[in-house]
């Protein structure tokens, strides 16, 4: 009896020797890379930006900017030869044989249209059904990616909802037409830890229930650790390692491989310690029975507000929320979007007024000021916010930036100003070539800098961080949080340190408060509540900080 061998099913996706180039660039974006991703499988392609590995996204699903265009190579998707393929035929294998999930929810969403209507006609460009039945599984696409009421979610429109929800709408659109191969770009990069996880097990239901192929995008290798079988590396347009995730976590080869791993929250549970040498100021230290630097007492936030089906009601943003924090000192409030640490955050930075309770900041009672009173407080409050790119004046230069806060003191002469914007940039490790570039011209990790030498110009002794490193790449991450660390043991900083990420609140923070629905649910200090969490919401936020599965490096 003669047996036939079954021929294995084609690669879902194969990249081979791909180029891409931008016009104008000197040279290729994307350089000679070979991938392949199989039925069922999980590749993660990592590396920070400007590797290439997004512009590779794109040139698989043919969906490059204008500039931009492949040189050689060749992409199969199954055993469809992608690139060349007519418009009218990549336009059914969008969305059906191959889903996107972009990266920027903000502009791939239509700001006029339901979201509802958007993954009706995603679902029905798709598959066979009518009207009804579409709905029907828009519905189910919202509920799958966690959202709560879907009947009324799928009535508003993309203004109306989070960061982290539109992300969510774009994952339901890219699984709307139950794709065989799905391009995840960055795809929880704007999501809270626990919506991260519970995005993640979707993409992984669908892997295992339907076979389907996933790449990966992420700069995050904690990420790509738990959720990848394979794991792929670039950097500056070329793969330089890639393999089993087991083996490329527990031996990397490339000294890149290595930095990234190195600098990954979740794979590296110890706290940062200072690396600088220059000696703090001669300030004493605080007794023990000393009041606390920041004291924030019973504080409560509402605001008026409109539910999603036209009524009006009371949001309460923050309930009775009471911390301290001493002199010299990180306190971080983590949660998820909405749990209000980023109102708590504004209250304290004067930026919103308390409906009750108190905030002390030093001596001073801050939260009753208006007007005037307020500016001799703005010395020692200082805030530095998400999104550098929003925050930084574009059309200022760095050295107008950095020195407003001088300027607006009257501190120094022109001269003095402009050798003390020369200092602060040499501080927080940036050159002085950058004096006249404006923010657009800088990469994100160099406008986080910019923004904290602007903060620290006028030396305030308390910081308000809200999600500084949220935007950046983990190695850029782990530059910004270890000069946080190194000018707290220079200056003597306090710092209030706001985040939804409990991997990068380890590395930087001495206790730690949990937000949950405006309330905080536990307090105390970082390594304890880390170690024995008492609040079982506590519990889930660990539970969802990405770990490997393999045999990584701990």
């Amino acid at each position: 009896m003669t047996g036939t061998l079954e021929a294995a099913p084609p690669p879902a996706l194969q990249v081979s020797g791909l180029h891409v180039r931008y016009r104008g660039a000197d040279r290729d974006a994307v350089r000679g890379v070979d991938l392949t991703v199989r039925p069922g499988e999980t590749v993660a392609l990592v590396g920070e930006s400007g590797s290439g590995k997004t512009t590779l996204a794109h040139a698989v699903i043919r969906l490059l900017p204008a500039g931009a265009q492949i040189t050689a190579g060749a992409v199969s998707v199954a055993d469809d030869p992608v690139l060349t393929l007519s418009e009218r035929r990549m336009r059914h294998i969008r969305g059906g044989r191959i889903g996107l999930v972009p990266q920027d929810p903000t502009v791939s969403l239509n700001p006029v249209h339901q979201i509802g209507r958007q993954l009706v006609e995603a679902v029905r460009a798709h598959r066979a059904v009518d009207a009804a039945t579409a709905r029907g599984i828009a519905l189910e696409l919202l509920a799958q990616v966690g959202f709560d009421h879907p009947e009324v979610r799928a009535r508003q429109y993309p203004h109306q909802l989070s960061g982290g929800m539109r992300q969510r709408v774009l994952i339901g659109i890219a699984f709307a037409g139950r794709p065989d191969l799905l391009l995840a770009d960055e795809p929880t990069s704007g999501l809270d830890v626990t919506v991260q996880k519970a995005v993640l097990d979707q993409i992984d239901t669908l892997v295992h229930e339907r076979g389907t192929a996933v790449l990966l995008v992420t700069h995050d290798l904690g990420v790509a650790a738990e959720r990848a079988q394979r794991i792929v590396v670039m950097y500056d347009g070329q793969v330089v390692e890639q393999g089993d995730a087991a083996e490329l976590l527990s031996d990397p080869q490339h000294p890149y491989t290595r930095r990234l791993l190195a600098a990954a929250p979740s794979l590296r549970p110890a706290r940062l310690s200072p690396s600088t040498t220059r000696p703090r100021p001669d300030t004493p230290a605080p007794a023990p029975a000393a009041p606390p630097f920041l004291l924030v007492d019973r504080v409560s936030r509402s605001f008026p507000a409109t539910l999603p089906d036209g009524r009006r009601s009371i949001l309460h943003a923050v309930r009775d929320v009471s911390f301290t924090v001493p002199a010299g000192s990180t306190f971080a409030l983590v949660g998820e979007s909405g749990s209000g640490k980023t109102t708590t955050a504004r209250i304290v930075a004067m930026h919103e007024r308390a409906s009750s309770g108190l905030v002390r900041v030093g001596d001073t009672p801050i939260t009753g000021l208006t007007g005037g009173g307020k500016r001799p407080v703005r010395r020692v409050v200082q805030m530095i916010h998400q999104n550098p790119f929003s925050s930084l004046d574009p059309r200022w230069t760095v050295q107008r930036i950095v020195a407003e806060p001088l300027r607006a003191w009257r501190i120094g002469t022109r001269a003095e100003r402009t050798r003390q914007v020369v200092e602060l940039l040499d501080r927080v490790g940036l050159p002085a070539s950058v004096i006249d570039r404006r923010p657009v011209e800088l990469s994100g990790g160099q406008r986080q800098r910019v923004a904290i030498a602007r903060a620290l110009s006028i030396r305030p002794p308390l910081l308000v961080l809200d999600e500084p490193v949220s935007a950046l790449d983990v190695s850029v991450q782990a530059q910004v949080l270890q000069l946080l660390v190194d000018l707290q043991a220079e200056l003597g900083t306090t710092y209030l340190f706001i985040s939804h990420d409990l991997a990068v609140v380890r590395q930087i923070s001495d206790a730690v408060g949990v937000m949950r629905a405006g309330r905080l649910v536990e307090a105390g200090p970082t390594a304890a509540v880390l170690r024995e969490p008492q609040h079982a919401y506590t519990r889930a936020l660990i539970d969802a900080i990405p770990r490997p599965t393999t045999g990584a490096p701990a």
